[in-house]
């Protein structure tokens, strides 16, 4: 920012200009400026709604006058990439998201706000910063597959990262231990969460974008009919362990979150709660809880006192460890319908890995009724998940 005192006093931001005129303050964003001249060093400033401003500044006017074209410019460039960014290809959009990184105005913020374009538009799922020795490799994650845009360079991105550690809620000036957090984009309604971790050469940031509920209902997840028809029918039971598991980027969220908006659909009264870390999209008339508003308590503390509400659905963002297994296992058993993910390469991995984490193959196949597995199918030119069913009841037999 900016500031030069004289017969009108004027300063400059990134958004905006204010000055005083006749002792009455103005300001004008850039969105109401049409034109900007400069005339006998006097500052013309011409608006859309055909205003006229003329400014008599101390000094040499011309630098602030190619400040205020630059930055004018500068935003005019933005506003147009956001209404056809839709007609761009993913290597104009990545030039666009460098060349915000070198403007004056706002680079980082709008530089941010680029790269959640980006990842809407193309359907990405994650997108990975890792610091090299010169340089900063960015990789996007599209339906499992990983592409590589190009570099940026250490300095700019040291100040992306506080950026977005500022808007995820985390500590910007800590960068020796590891971080999480979440914001939304309200430009193009994603959540997103943020996860930074140190290494020697700089802390990678990963970002993990989460599209608008477009899955609303099992039919729209373009599975095979007989399987949805297999899961819809198993989860009529009203308790037991429903395991969702895939490889990273195969769906298993946005499997669940269709799941569960499809239960909530059919039945109005059914209380139904999730656990997760952290919540990752919204789902109309659904209660839904992270963890990092229960600190302190870890994913099987909090899936205890999440019972004592006594919920008839509950769904958890992920199974990682014993503890919360056995409790989604035993409330099972207690009569509590849950949903889970889980990572596995396939289905009867799940099953494999889930009996060692429990190490009490009794108790998971007593509780757990089925696993939906997903997996990455690449037919007739699109990506989309594949889903398998294993009906517990079926394997004890």
């Amino acid at each position: 920012m900016e500031k030069f005192l004289g017969c009108s006093s004027i300063c400059i931001d990134g958004d905006y200009l204010a000055f005083n005129k006749a002792d009455k303050p103005v300001r004008l964003n850039f969105s109401d400026l049409a034109k900007v001249e400069l005339k006998e060093n006097r500052l013309h400033l011409l608006c859309i709604d055909e205003s006229r401003y003329e400014l008599k500044l101390p000094g040499d006017t011309s630098k602030i006058f190619a400040n205020i074209s630059l930055l004018l410019e500068q935003y005019r460039r933005f506003e147009t990439f956001k209404k056809k960014c839709t007609e761009l290809d993913s290597t104009d959009l990545f030039a666009f998201f460098c060349e915000c990184l070198d403007f004056s105005a706002k680079p980082y913020v709008w530089a941010v706000e680029i790269l959640c374009s980006i990842a809407k538009l193309q359907q990405l799922s994650d997108i990975h910063f890792e610091p090299l020795k010169d340089s900063v490799k960015i990789t996007f994650r599209k339906a499992g597959k990983v592409s590589n845009p190009g570099r940026i360079s250490h300095e700019k991105y040291s100040r992306l990262v506080a950026r977005i550690k500022f808007l995820a809620g985390c500590l910007s000036h800590i960068s020796d231990r590891a971080q999480e957090g979440a914001f939304r984009d309200e430009a193009t309604a994603l959540d997103v969460r943020a996860s930074t971790f140190p290494t020697d050469l700089g802390e990678r940031l990963s970002l993990r974008f989460i599209l608008p509920l477009h899955y609303d209902s099992l039919r729209s997840l373009g599975w095979n009919r007989q399987v949805i028809e297999r899961w819809r029918s198993r989860l009529e039971q009203n308790s037991g362990l429903f395991i969702i598991s895939g490889a990273v980027g195969s769906g298993k969220t946005t499997a669940l979150y269709a799941t569960l908006a499809e239960i909530v659909g059919s039945k109005e009264e059914l209380r139904v709660v999730t656990l997760e870390d952290p919540v990752e999209g919204r789902i109309p008339a659904i209660c839904q809880s992270s963890l990092d508003s229960m600190r302190g308590l870890s994913l099987a503390q909090a899936f205890k006192h999440l019972l004592r509400q006594d919920p008839d659905v509950i769904a958890l963002g992920e199974i990682r460890d014993r503890e919360s297994l056995k409790e989604a296992l035993q409330a099972g058993l207690s009569g509590h319908k849950v949903l889970a993910t889980f990572h596995a390469g396939n289905g009867s991995e799940t099953l494999a890995r889930l009996r060692q984490i429990a190490g009490d193959e009794y108790l998971v196949m007593s509780g757990l009724q089925a696993i939906l597995h997903l997996e990455l199918s690449h037919e007739a030119g699109k990506i989309m998940a594949k889903a398998e069913l294993t009906e517990i009841a079926e394997s004890k037999l």
